[in-house]
């Protein structure tokens, strides 16, 4: 008895066979890496994005109203302005609200420069018999030279032009 003679189409078929299921494999293995490649990277990109406006607005941060020294029936609030930065702030204007709304866009008090780690004391118009109740919206520019704006102490929001 001899040895059968192996067709060698057959061989080949399944050479042929083998390599495309490896290629297969690892054409989907490829798909599979650059997307979750793709995904850390946008991940990775988005932290970045916060960091950088984090950065950008810790200045505009530490600028607080501290307190709201006032006299109930007197029309008029006293807001203290607070720069806790190490830096100093620019065209500080404070505007008083109610429930988080302006009370009055004309009632308005500009301090030009607030030092770095001072204070100042805003009087300001409030609604008659709610002047404890008042806050205050503040825009200023930072010393990098961004303008920001913050209502209630709130988180920064950063202004595409100028102070108004």
């Amino acid at each position: 008895m001899g040895i059968a003679a192996v067709p060698w189409s057959v061989v080949e078929a399944i050479g042929a066979l083998t390599a495309s299921i490896f290629t297969g494999l690892g054409l989907v293995l490829a798909i599979l890496t650059i997307r979750f490649e793709s995904r850390r990277w946008r991940a990775e990109v988005r932290r970045l994005d916060d960091e950088r406006r984090d950065a950008l607005a810790a200045q505009a941060t530490l600028v607080v109203v501290t307190a709201n020294r006032s006299t109930l029936g007197s029309g008029k609030a006293t807001l203290v302005l607070r720069n806790f930065s190490q830096r100093p702030v620019l065209d500080v204007h404070v505007r008083p609200t109610f429930n988080g709304e302006v009370v009055d866009p004309e009632s308005l008090a500009i301090q030009p420069v607030l030092a770095p780690d001072s204070e100042q004391e805003i009087v300001v118009d409030a609604p008659y018999g709610r002047e404890p109740l008042v806050a205050a919206e503040v825009q200023l520019r930072d010393s990098m030279g961004l303008c920001w704006r913050r209502t209630d102490n709130g988180p920064p929001e950063r202004l595409a032009g100028e102070i108004r």
